[in-house]
């Protein structure tokens, strides 16, 4: 398991910990190149990829991360930026749905989705 980005202490929106269930312990890893909160997050061919998010303004980042490098890769950015997305894979392509794209509340009826090797 694994969480990456935030709101709250200082620093928590580029804070990335993995969660081993079978030690029962998290440990920090790599820090978020963008730090953001309100995300929408996939694992796909084993990297985690973060989109979107917002504070102190709207992203449209897309970002990966690899846990046997421990490194941080840049890719093409969300064609819309938004925040408060939740994000669900299917094969190799992150479908992200719905989202605000106003700061704070609000909504939008976009439909995205990235595929890993390809738009």
């Amino acid at each position: 398991f694994s969480v990456a980005g935030g709101r709250g202490f200082a620093g928590s929106d580029v804070a990335v910990e993995v969660y081993d269930p079978g030690a029962g312990s998290w440990t920090t890893r790599a820090p978020l190149p963008t730090g953001r909160s309100g995300v929408g997050t996939g694992v796909v061919n084993n990297r985690l990829y973060v989109f979107g998010g917002e504070i102190p303004a709207l992203h449209s980042e897309v970002e990966s991360y690899d846990p046997v490098s421990n490194t941080w890769q840049q890719h093409p950015p969300m064609p819309t930026p938004k925040h408060g997305i939740w994000a669900s894979v299917i094969g190799t392509t992150v479908y992200f749905p719905g989202g605000a794209t106003p700061q704070g509340f609000g909504a939008t009826t976009s439909h995205e989705s990235f595929t890993v090797g390809g738009r």
